[in-house]
């Protein structure tokens, strides 16, 4: 997993709560929070694990706005792998805009 450098400003509270799990379960303070983020980004973006990407681009009704390249590579279990592989995974027809159709994804709620 490639991983980069950054710097956020935590509410302290939070911090000593990240710092306490991190003690309780035996782990690293970046594993805990790399954990609650990847959660939250999947709840966030409404991924179903269980859905594949040619049902949840059916049951939105974007069939005629994207096209799978590559459906083997998309893999909803593992967000860091789907978030390094994304670029290429949708070829859009011309005159469609692909940021539209992908914040269309991510907005839908069911």
């Amino acid at each position: 997993m490639k991983t980069i450098k950054t710097t956020f400003n935590i509410d302290s509270e939070i911090m000593e709560g990240i710092k306490l799990l991190a003690v309780n379960k035996n782990k690293t303070q970046n594993e805990i929070v790399n954990n609650y983020l990847k959660q939250g980004l999947i709840n966030e973006t409404g991924i179903n694990p269980k859905e594949t990407l040619s049902e949840r681009i059916k049951r939105l009704g974007l069939e005629n706005k994207v096209k799978i390249a590559n459906e083997k590579t998309y893999n909803p279990n593992s967000m860091e792998k789907e978030l390094n592989s994304i670029v290429g995974l949708a070829k859009a027809p011309k005159g469609v805009n692909p940021v539209k159709a992908l914040l269309d994804l991510r907005n839908c709620r069911d």
